[in-house]
């Protein structure tokens, strides 16, 4: 081998040893990338003997790195706090990463084991029911990671306040059943096989989340002194404690049902209440319940009376109302009650029916009634024979009659019976009448027409389509607006009755509804002839009718002015003649006193000088 050679490999073996000395001094985990962890908030708050709740801070913890390489580990420790109390970490959400760990200690790793991948996993942080208020600083501490700091969380920890009853913070659980037997209130709270509930009844397991619904439950009248049922009833609120002691609650009842307290599941019964009310005495534990001794609730027992009704339970507590249920019981049939006949006059050979239900003693439905039904004429309407809910009618003539319906097969031997007056008419009418409301319409009011058939009875003619008129059915002498009828034949009665509408014309005049007799009258049965019926009203305009009686009244006033101004001239002429008279007058009589004065004085003068002249002698 030459020098040259040998130089060559040893530089080959040189260069080899080289690198194998650098790949053995690489650390066996790479340095993860963009590696941090942050909170949603700094502080938050927390209540004593609480764990996870919805103002819990996120933590959110992420790095870059490759599966298998790479983690990111998250732990949180207290660092300050009035007593120890564990910080938990629990898993919250990731898309991109694998989470692993156990509180306080968790971690977050890439998916990807070739390429260098982002994850991120976030954690709810909490403290697991602390007992002491206070300010507790929670550090998290990263590690695994370059650029990832410790970054510390405080949480604020106050006395839960125990919130005061109310109706809208408080429930009410109502089980009830006509099993007897039953002696576990608890199997009403699970909701166990067979019982009924009113509204809403999910029990404490099934957690507490309305209590809106209707209280339509029944259940049939169960023996006397029969344990029925039982409710509870809870205050909840995201505030609420379990205090050391709280207000006893009062029940009260009202209805054919007891009320009962049982202060645990050895206890007895307390006086069984009716109408009334009830206060817990004992409470030897908060919950007041033994099935559930931790919560703040309490619970009632409910026994039959023997009767039906609506049974009524109200709990208050400190004069607070925080819950009212009620269902029904139903006792048996003690009257009955008809249903509305499906026909108000039944035709001749034709069928007409009607419903029965039953009713308790305090008027609570007891649902359809198994029923004989009895005619008091059969030669006007039989009924079907055998015992049913629904009577059935079939006309046999025109008239009336009493159909009775009773709880035994002869009417003499029922004890419950009920009555209703029913008509049955000819299916074909004597007499076709047509009559219009109102009678006088103004222009485009709307009127009602109404079409009346009578029998050769008199009665009216069945429920059902007659043809009373010819196929061209009803015409107006006027043109109207919006009528309810076709041109048909048929006319579907109602009590011998059917009524249509339409909107009298814009104009004035008379108005006639005509109507040739149709197949089903008499008169075109026998005899084959049709008679024509009409009925007439008047269109009138009030408006303009009240304008023209206002001009004319207007008229005659002007005309009655004119004449008594005449009136008044004449009467002014005849006073200024008159006066002119007695002007005259008054001048002669003046002339003749001035005269008569005249006289007077020469008398006095001369009878002056007679009497100087006897005086003189």
């Amino acid at each position: 081998m030459s020098t040259k050679t040998t130089f060559k490999r040893v530089a080959l073996v040189t260069v080899a040893a080289l690198g194998l000395g650098v790949l053995s001094v690489a650390p066996s985990n790479a340095a993860a990338e963009l590696d941090s962890v942050a909170v949603s908030a700094a502080s938050t708050t927390q209540n004593t003997t609480e764990t996870l709740t919805a103002t819990a801070v996120v933590v959110t913890g992420t790095l870059a790195g490759k599966k298998g390489v790479d983690t990111l580990t998250v732990t949180a420790s207290i660092v300050s706090g009035p007593a120890y109390v564990a910080p938990v970490l629990v898993f919250k959400e990731s898309t991109t990463a694998e989470i692993g760990g156990t509180s306080p200690a968790v971690t977050v790793n890439p998916r990807d084991t070739a390429t260098v991948t982002q994850a991120t996993g976030k954690w709810s942080l909490y403290l697991n029911a602390p007992t002491v208020v206070g300010t507790y600083v929670v550090k998290l501490t990263p590690t695994g990671g370059t650029n990832a700091v410790a970054t510390t969380v405080s949480i604020v920890v106050s006395a839960i306040k125990i919130q005061g009853p109310s109706a809208t913070n408080s429930k009410m659980f109502l089980g009830v059943s006509a099993t007897t037997g039953i002696d576990d209130r608890g199997a009403f709270v699970q909701g166990s096989s067979g019982a009924r509930y009113s509204g809403l009844y999910e029990g404490y397991a099934g957690g507490l989340l309305s209590n809106n619904q209707a209280d339509t439950r029944t259940i049939s009248v169960p023996l006397a002194g029969t344990l029925i049922g039982s409710g509870a009833w809870q205050l909840f609120g995201a505030n609420t404690s379990v205090p050391a002691a709280r207000t006893p609650v009062t029940y009260t009842i009202s209805g054919p049902a007891y009320i009962a307290l049982q202060t645990d599941a050895s206890s007895p019964y307390s006086t069984l209440i009716k109408d009334g009310s009830i206060t817990e005495s004992k409470l030897v534990t908060v919950g007041h319940d033994p099935y559930d001794p931790a919560s703040q609730n309490g619970s009632f027992w409910l026994f039959a009376t023997g009767t039906g009704g609506v049974v009524t339970v109200t709990a208050t507590m400190d004069g607070v109302q925080i819950g009212k249920r009620s269902f029904s019981i139903i006792g048996d049939p003690t009257a009955y009650v008809f249903g509305t006949p499906s026909k108000t006059v039944t035709g001749v050979g034709e069928t007409s029916s009607v419903t029965v239900t039953g009713t308790d003693k305090v008027g609570t439905s007891t649902g359809a009634a198994s029923v004989y039904a009895f005619s008091s004429d059969t030669s006007v309407a039989t009924v079907n024979s055998s015992q049913a809910s629904t009577v059935v009618i079939t006309g046999v003539k025109s008239g009336t009659a009493t159909i009775t319906v009773g709880n035994a097969s002869t009417l003499a031997t029922s004890t419950i019976t009920k009555t209703l007056a029913i008509k049955v008419g000819a299916i074909t009418a004597k007499t076709v009448a047509l009559s219009m409301s109102p009678l006088a319409p103004q222009p485009g009011e709307l009127v009602t027409l109404t079409v009346t058939a009578t029998d050769a009875s008199g009665n009216a003619v069945g429920d059902g389509s007659r043809n009373l008129f010819s196929s061209t059915g009803l015409t107006t002498s006027l043109a109207v607006q919006g009528a309810t009828w076709t041109a048909s034949a048929a006319v579907t009665l109602k009590g011998g009755i059917a009524t249509y509408t339409f909107y009298a014309p814009t104009g004035t005049g008379k108005l006639t509804v005509t109507a040739t007799e149709g197949a089903s009258t008499d008169n075109v049965i026998a005899a084959g002839t049709a008679a024509t019926i009409t009925s007439s009203v008047d269109v009138t305009n009030a408006a303009v009718d009240a304008a023209t009686v206002a001009a004319e009244a207007a008229e005659a006033a002007a005309q009655d002015a004119t004449d008594a101004a005449l009136d008044a001239t004449t009467a002014a002429e005849a006073a200024g003649a008159l006066a002119q008279e007695a002007v005259d007058l008054v001048t002669a009589l003046s002339a003749e006193v001035t005269k008569l004065i005249a006289g007077v004085r020469a008398s006095i003068t001369y009878l002056t000088k007679l009497v100087m002249k006897l005086a003189a002698k």
